[in-house]
This record gives structure tokens, sequence and C-alpha cells, in this order.
């Protein structure tokens, strides 16, 4: 690898250290590190499939005596057989394990002895699974001790060749002594119960046992807002804090996510950091519009409380939007919390929960606390109910600047937007074109016709497409479903480069409708429009890229269907803010978090917790 590559692959921006690959191939065509940190770019971007193609094309799978490039072949086989079933699963971990075999009859080195034991035991082979473990074993024996993340994954090491060897005790002995030599390493920790967990499933074992050794639990926390003072305020607030208090303590929360409206929100968001946790906001709109509608028309303590909060956490910020804050911002930030709680607790491999204080009552309107209790309980992810019996709800109304204006004449919603376009499409020749517009565009647009959810608004020019949708869900089942018609055209047949690849990008996030001047129809417009148009540009060919608020709402909806693994920060070339991006795949059969335990209420002492 370049230190050109190798330094933007650090920073995450992958599109730019592909690029960079890419066009050093084209002096070096021959240069095996220059291959590989192309290929490895389109498998941190998600694109397994192109990633896999460009492997083979470029004939890094020949090669027999690179321990990075096997290991890399391995690692995108693994990949693949983790989202099959069955045979088929089992077939490509085989292969996967073939090639970290060959690397580590190379080396010797644990990684990729370990990882060939593993993908054994997932491809039914645990005869040899448990010898290539004990190989692993042996060459441990001696090894220096210590602290420090190499220590960390010596230990874990070898609580995974224990486990594969059908010793559960010593597995978490070894386990408990990993955690003990890089106790923060969260990220190493999830990596290790993610691969143990692989494991298990394969053994059709109960995994129930690595709980104990997940990293801190994450919230996401809401709340009813309330006026500060007053003898019985004061006496109902502290029932709020002591109850928020022995949730955070006995539930072991280490991220909260949420808002800081004046309330429950502030009193569980002090919690959070008297406790020692991470506090990460997402609010719906600048802080001085916030505080002027949310936080000090109930009192201003509450605004002192929430600057005192608020220096202590990290922010985001839904839409930006003075003039037009309203329900639907608050929902919309909502959701955003509620996925990023999500996010992290899937890539930390441990639970995601909501702390609720409510009243029990549905929401009546499109924003607060029942709505968002009604949102998180859909996930089927445990809520903790804590009950809100407040008699009065005082509050001072005000005018409030940042609300949208009475009798204003356009209307705004929510909505997913999708970009497309093929690169390499502006270097084919005339003739091409026509292949290409009858061979690409035709069954792409038959595709689109077949969506199960059709979109709401479309266009197109040349090779670009967007689409515009009401759910979040049916937009990324459009994305993936162009990615896997492209991906099955035969191009050499007609005449088009093999090189070419679709890029989608997605958005979430609030839009305004009116009828297109030119078009003569509904179309959709609006700040979000134009991020949504500069996600594409950085996506890496044969990948699909979101933004972070897309990625965010659908794991809080349509989690279970899909995932969204980081990819990195950019910041476009035409000059925005930057962009935490996500790549978009299907779920695999490997459910690799806590999900899936149900929502329930506490009883009304709020003194005990909600379980399953």
């Amino acid at each position: 690898m370049t230190s050109e590559a190798r330094a933007l692959l650090r920073r995450g921006e992958l599109l730019a250290a592909y690029d960079s690959a890419v066009e050093g191939l084209r002096d070096k065509p021959d240069s095996t590190p220059l291959k590989h940190s192309a290929v490895l770019c389109l498998a941190r971007a998600g694109a397994m499939e192109r990633a896999q193609a460009e492997f083979e094309r470029l004939g890094l799978d020949k090669i027999k005596d690179d321990e990075d490039v096997l290991a890399l072949g391995g690692r995108l086989l693994k990949a693949v057989a983790l989202e099959k079933a069955g045979d088929e699963r089992r077939l490509i971990a085989r292969a996967a394990a073939e090639k970290y075999a060959r690397a580590y009859r190379q080396t010797g080195g644990f990684f990729s002895g370990i990882n060939t034991a593993s993908l054994l035991v997932v491809a039914g082979r645990a005869e040899e699974a448990e010898a290539t473990a004990h190989q692993v074993l042996k060459s441990l024996e001696g090894a220096e001790t210590g602290a420090g993340e190499a220590a960390y994954y010596r230990a874990a090491t070898r609580a995974e060749a224990h486990l594969l060897l059908g010793d559960q005790a010593a597995s978490e002995a070894s386990l408990a002594d990993a955690l003990t030599r890089d106790p923060d390493n969260y990220t190493a920790h999830a990596t290790t119960l993610k691969q143990l967990a692989m494991i298990l499933e394969a053994q059709e074992a109960d995994a129930d046992w690595l709980d104990r050794f997940r990293p801190p639990k994450v919230a996401h926390f809401v709340g009813h807002m309330f006026e500060a003072g007053g003898e019985r305020a004061d006496a109902e607030e502290e029932s709020v804090r002591a109850a928020v208090n022995e949730v955070v303590a006995a539930e072991g929360i280490g991220f909260g996510f949420g808002a800081l409206a004046a309330g429950a929100d502030i009193i569980m968001a002090k919690a959070l950091l008297d406790a020692g946790a991470e506090l990460h906001l997402v609010q719906p709109c600048p802080d001085d519009v916030f505080v002027e509608t949310s936080v000090r028309p109930y009192g201003e303590s509450w605004a002192d409380r929430f600057e005192r909060c608020r220096r202590h956490a990290t922010v985001s910020y839904a839409t930006g939007d003075r003039a037009n804050f309203n329900g639907l911002d608050k929902a919309f930030s909502s959701q955003i919390a509620m996925g990023k709680a999500i996010l992290r607790a899937q890539f930390l491999a441990t639970e995601a929960v909501q702390i609720a204080v409510w009243d029990g009552k549905p929401a009546q309107c499109e924003a607060g606390t029942g709505h968002d209790v009604a949102f998180w309980r859909q996930t089927g992810l445990r809520q903790i109910i804590l009950p809100f019996e407040l008699v009065r709800m005082r509050r001072a109304h005000r005018n409030s600047g940042g609300a949208q204006r009475a009798g204003q004449p356009f209307r705004r919603k929510l909505m997913a937007m999708l970009f497309a376009d093929t690169h390499g499409f502006g270097k084919l020749g005339d003739e091409q074109v026509l292949a290409f517009v009858q061979t690409v565009l035709g069954p792409l647009a038959q595709c689109c016709r077949e969506l199960p959810g059709a979109a709401s608004h479309f266009n197109t020019w040349g090779d670009g497409l967007f689409l515009a949708f009401d759910k979040i869900g049916d937009a990324a089942r459009a994305a993936l479903a162009l990615q896997e018609c492209f991906r099955s055209i035969d191009l050499a047949a007609f005449g088009l480069p093999d090189t070419l690849a679709l890029r989608i990008g997605c958005h979430y996030g609030p839009v305004q409708e009116h009828t297109d001047p030119f078009l003569g129809r509904p179309n959709i417009f609006g700040n979000q429009v134009v991020i949504a148009s500069r996600v594409e540009p950085e996506t890496v060919p044969g990948s699909i890229y979101v933004t972070e608020p897309f990625a965010s709402v659908l794991a809080a909806s349509e989690g279970r269907l899909f995932r969204c693994e980081y990819v990195g920060e950019v910041e476009p070339r035409k000059g925005s803010d930057k962009l935490l991006l996500f790549s978009l795949r299907r779920t695999g059969q490997l459910i690799q978090d806590r999900s899936g335990r149900q929502a329930a209420s506490a009883p009304k002492s709020s003194s005990r917790r909600a379980r399953e």
C-alpha cells in the first residue's frame, strides 16, 4: 500500500484512497501493493461483490506467497459467507478458511491461524478446526503478557481457541483475562464477541454467557418536559431523579443519546454524566432556538442546567433550520437519536435500551415522548418505562421565533432520497452508449418498475438517476435491488468495459413539495435534497453509501433487514459540511448485536426495571 493511500484510508477517505490506488496502477499495473489497496478500499466500503471481482480480475487470487493478500482474500470470502445460510455459507466459509490457512502455513501467525480454525467450524469441519486451534494454542505458550492491544489479542485468541475445542470454562477465563489487559478498548472487545458469537452459532451452542463480557449498554433517553420551581415540583423532580439514577447504575449504561429539553431529558442527561457515561445529543435545531422554545419557558434554572450538560456532550443537529422548527423536526431528531443509539450498540456488540419517563398516554401529535416510545417499540428492543405522575405540567407560553409561522404556503415532509450514476460512463465511445442504454439502463428501468415500494418522485439524466420515497425502507430496498440488477448484467458480452460500476448515495431528511415549473408535476426541493446529491459523488464504485441520518433512521425502523457500517467522514468536493457516511448492506444471518428483546413497561414502582 502506498503511503498516500494508507494516509487516506486512515482518515476514512475511501473513495480518494481507491482513486489513488487505481491511478497508481496506470503507471505500475503489476504493483501488488496498489492492487491490494484498491481491493481493500472496496471491501471497507461494503462493495464486497465488486471487491471479490476485482480481487480476481487483478490476479490477486493467483498470489500464494503474500500474507496480506491471502488474508484479504479470506476476509472477502468470510464477509460474503456470513451473509449466507446453510450449505452456501459452509461452502464459502471453507474457501475463506483455505485463504487464511495459506497465510498461516507461511507465517505461523496466530491471527491467520485462529481465523482458519474459526472458519473451518463455520464450514462444518469441526475436527480440522480443533486441530488448528490446538496448534494456535501451542504457539501462544509462553507468549509475553502485559497490557495493551497486542496483549489483549493474544488472550482473546486463547479464548477463541478454547471455545473451538469445546472448553467454555477456559474460554471464559481467557476472555476475562483479555479484558483486564485492555479494559477500555471496546472496539476490540466487540470484534472478539462477534467472532465468538459466530463460532457458537456454528456449534449450535448457547451464547448468553457472552453477555457479562459485553461493553456498557447504550441508552436512548426521552421524557416529558415540566416546569421547575415550587415545593411540589421540586419533590416530584426528586422522585424522577432518584428513579433515573437507579436505572442508569443498575443497567450499566455507558453511552446515552437524546435531546436536552427541560424536565426529564436534562435530569437523565445529568444522571448519565454523573455515572461517567458518554453523552451524545441530537438537537432538532440550533441551540439558541431550542433553548428559547424547549428549555427557558419552563424556568430559567433549566437553561442553566442545559448549559452545564451541553458543555460535556457531543452535539449534532438534525437540520439547522431556524425559521421552520416544528414537530416534524423534533420527530426527525428523535428518530436519528434512537438510530444512533442502536448503531452504536451494534458496533460495540452490546445492548441498546430506551429509558423513558412517560405518563403512559399515547401520542397526540407527530412528536413527543409518547411518539418516541411508540417508535422504539417497533424495534423490538427493550424499554424501561419510568412512570411520570406529575399532576400538572405548567408551561410559560411565549411566542417562539423558531416555530413554523402560521399560513406558510409550503408543506414539509420526511423523505428518503436516492441518487445513482455509473462510474466510467463518461469514457464510453458513441457505439458503446447505445449498448449501455439498451443493456444497462433498460434492466435498471425495469427494476425500478418492479420495486415493491414505488418512488414518489423520479428523475433521470444520461446515466444519472434520482428517486425519492416516503418510506426509508423502500429506499433501502431500491438501492440494493438496483445494485444487484447492475451486477447481474454481463457487460463484456455487450462490448462494455467490465470496470463500469454503479454507485448509489442515499439521504433522509425534511423536504418541501412544490409543482416543478419545468416539469409541470410535483417535485421536492430544499437543502436536504442538496445534501443527498453530494453523497453519490463520494461513493466508492459498486457500493451504496448513506448519510448518518439515513443509517440511523433505518436502524431504528428496519434494522433487522439492513445493516449500515461506518466507512468514514468526507468533505464533499462541491463544498459543504462534512458528511459521516455508512455503507448499506443486507443483514446477514448472524445476529451480532443484542437485538430482539421485547419491550416492556416497568411496574408502577419506579424502583423496578422493565425486563423481557
